[in-house]
């Protein structure tokens, strides 16, 4: 395996291993969404299609010298793994200050969804909470993360999704439509419920807001987005649509595509595989729907408007914060027809953000990534790293933040 010395990998994971810590502490204070180092992150990469490699290697690169814990399905021996850990070995930077590695990974055949926030929370002294749930079937190897991983871990007797928990000064921001009576009892400083939408809509709070300071909160605009997508010209809704499937097709390592008569071919190869074919055969699909441009601006007009970012900006600003605007489009998780091509979700204000930098995902519309990283730039002073996101993330729901689970220093 290239870059082994900067690699561990542990043997697969399939019960939970970790003796229970101490009795959890009367109230918990969450680490800041936005302030202080990242030291360490968890991702997961599942065969799925949600995260693509590229992206997770955006992630590493913005983040060179941490420890990251890589949680993923591929056999120890098998030769998607040899590919799969020895790209992403190629950008990291070596060993960290203790000499330990700064690259591991951990197998676990169940997990399924690419979002480990939505198992567990990091509290301001950098102990990990885990959900009494199984979101995305990743708590058996939540569970197993201990001191062996340098992680001191915890688990909650309740049920939550950490991406709907953001951590701005004082106040935990969290959508009014959870009932946090039993938070109240646990997590220190004031809950503060912001407007959303009513289940089953698929709807985490990261994806349309993000502190960047105990006073500054980025809120997603879909009435920014769509002044860009609709005046998109029918050639440049073919080029996304074309980058998306190139990209996706890439992700999955075994296929092979080319441009004949002005249209993307695709052909699976024998390579190790990245992603499982049922997945990549149903993107591919959607993506096609999308290609004719008439598809793709039909898909745009029939977005009906999505009241839930205005109503969660005035919220904010009601309660004193100043509010910054960037793009949103919420494409699939507010579809009116899901049966019907429909854009992804565009989700710039799904950052991870630290005291020095800023991951923002890019979707390749050249319009609205430069208009979301001249906001970033321009209201935090942070260096704004992209990462990859494209039609992989974007059906997906996610971003950087949904991505990953950080403890800070």
């Amino acid at each position: 395996m290239r870059a082994a010395r900067f690699l561990a990998v542990l043997l697969p994971v399939h019960v939970a291993l970790a003796v229970p810590g101490p009795p959890a502490p009367s109230s918990i204070q969450l680490q800041s969404s936005w302030e202080g180092n990242v030291s360490r992150i968890i991702l997961v990469y599942s065969q799925t299609a949600e995260v693509g490699l590229a992206s997770m290697i955006d992630i590493l690169e913005a983040l060179p010298h941490e420890q990251a814990i890589i949680i993923n399905q591929f056999a120890l021996s098998s030769p998607s793994f040899e590919i799969f850990s020895s790209t992403l070995a190629q950008g990291r930077k070596g060993a960290t200050g203790a000499k330990r590695p700064n690259l591991y990974f951990v197998q676990d055949a169940r997990a399924y969804g690419p979002w480990p926030r939505d198992q567990a929370v990091v509290d301001a002294a950098g102990r990990m909470w885990v959900s009494a749930g199984d979101h995305h079937q990743l708590r058996p190897v939540f569970d197993s993360l201990d001191e062996t991983y340098g992680i001191e871990r915890h688990d909650l007797p309740l049920e939550f999704a950490g991406a709907n928990l953001l951590s701005c000064g004082s106040v935990v921001l969290h959508p009014d439509r959870l009932d946090v009576s039993a938070l109240e009892e646990v997590l220190e400083g004031t809950l503060v419920a912001l407007p959303s939408p009513p289940l089953p809509e698929r709807f985490h709070l990261d994806l349309l807001v993000m502190p960047l300071s105990d006073s500054l909160v980025v809120v997603g605009d879909d009435g920014m987005a769509r002044t860009v997508l609709e005046a998109l010209t029918p050639e440049e809704c073919t080029a996304i649509v074309a980058r998306w499937s190139a990209e996706f097709a890439a992700s999955a390592g075994n296929m092979d595509y080319a441009v004949r008569g002005g249209r993307l071919s695709f052909r699976r190869n024998m390579k190790p595989a990245l992603i499982l074919w049922p997945f990549i055969r149903d993107k591919l699909r959607l993506l096609a729907s999308l290609a004719p441009p008439e598809a793709f601006a039909a898909a745009v007009q029939q977005q009906p408007p999505y009241e839930w970012d205005d109503r969660i900006a005035e919220a904010l600003r009601t309660r004193g914060f100043t509010v910054v605007r960037v793009p949103f489009w919420p494409g699939s998780i507010h579809s009116p027809n899901r049966h019907t091509p429909h854009l992804p979700t565009i989700a710039y204000p799904n950052c991870l953000v630290w005291d020095d930098g800023i991951i923002m995902p890019v979707y390749g519309i050249t319009a609205l990534d430069s208009v979301a990283t001249r906001v970033y730039r321009r209201v935090s002073g942070r260096t704004v790293h992209h990462m990859r996101g494209g039609a992989i993330l974007g059906f997906g729901s996610s971003g950087p933040h949904c991505l990953t689970l950080e403890f800070r220093e």
